[in-house]
């Protein structure tokens, strides 16, 4: 009798810290999507920025003597 209390007890402890654990791991995950609500439309913004100033950098002429290896990787 006392080890089978025993063992409901353990169990019981285990299932409180594993959904301990999950709690916490949906509270970290909940964080991060908010943070990447805001970053997201930054990401964007400065993908279009760089399509619109890629062509403008590959056809200065400055930009490809004085940065060959950058040109060639971006001035494809």
């Amino acid at each position: 009798m006392f080890f089978t209390l025993l063992l409901i007890f353990i169990v019981t402890i285990l299932t409180a810290v594993t959904v301990s654990n999950v709690q916490n791991t949906l509270d970290e995950t909940k964080v991060i999507i908010d943070e990447m609500k805001i970053i997201m439309p930054q990401i964007q913004e400065g993908y279009q920025l760089y399509k619109d100033i890629i062509p403008v950098a590959c056809s200065d002429k400055n930009f490809t003597k004085f940065y060959p290896k950058y040109a060639e990787l971006i001035c494809k």
